[in-house]
């Protein structure tokens, strides 16, 4: 019953997406979760535990993460943990804000504790998540995805109604050439990433040999 879900440029993404489809979102999921809610135990000692990566810092390219929390004493931890086949989705937010902005995980977070605001595509392979992202960071992947939203305040996602987006059958074709492409760009801002953490580390230990010692 929510207008947005009937806006002409929804409903005209929606009906591209559903247009010569016969899958969703589903089939190249193992599923669509919100992970439990909870107390979030945190250390101080990140050999104990690991980054907390919330709904905002996951748009940065390597974020680190607000804090540490424990994998052992976290409860259903295994929920919070960014795996290497998941697209991560905010479920909540003002429209036109980051809710319903898909996020494809780099190398450098992988394993971190994401929050629990992200709704988690945890595809069947790297494969699926990389094709699935790419559909659904499109303009109409994401018009698709927003226009689901309900609420009046704060709207927010429904797994179930992002796991029924439909996937269209055209792009088949283009499967693997897309993969490839996503791939790549992947390895590449994760080296990015990586040449920027040495650099600020390399500046960093010059300027403390520079600095003179009291």
């Amino acid at each position: 019953m929510d207008s947005f879900y009937h806006s002409e440029k929804v409903v005209k993404a929606r009906d591209l997406l559903s247009g010569n489809s016969d899958k969703t979102v589903f089939d190249y999921s193992e599923k669509v979760f919100e992970p439990n809610r909870g107390a979030r135990y945190k250390v101080e000692d990140e050999s104990y535990g690991v980054p907390f990566i919330s709904s905002s810092e996951v748009f940065k390219l390597n974020p680190k993460g607000e804090y540490f929390i424990s994998r052992t004493r976290t409860p259903h931890f295994e929920n919070l943990e960014i795996k290497d086949t998941d697209v991560l989705i905010p479920r909540s937010g003002q429209l036109g804000g980051i809710i319903g902005n898909a996020v494809l995980p780099y190398s450098s977070y992988y394993g971190c504790a994401g929050s629990e605001h992200l709704v988690r595509v945890r595809c069947k392979s790297q494969d699926d998540a990389f094709y699935l992202w790419s559909i659904l960071d499109s303009q109409q992947g994401y018009l698709a995805a927003i226009g689901t939203a309900f609420g009046s305040s704060i709207p927010s996602l429904d797994c179930e109604l992002i796991g029924n987006i439909r996937i269209p059958n055209s792009l088949e074709t283009h499967r693997d050439r897309i993969i490839t492409a996503v791939r790549e760009m992947v390895n590449s801002l994760s080296m990015a990433a990586n040449y920027e953490t040495q650099a600020i580390a390399s500046l960093e230990d010059a300027i403390e040999t520079a600095a003179p010692k009291h």
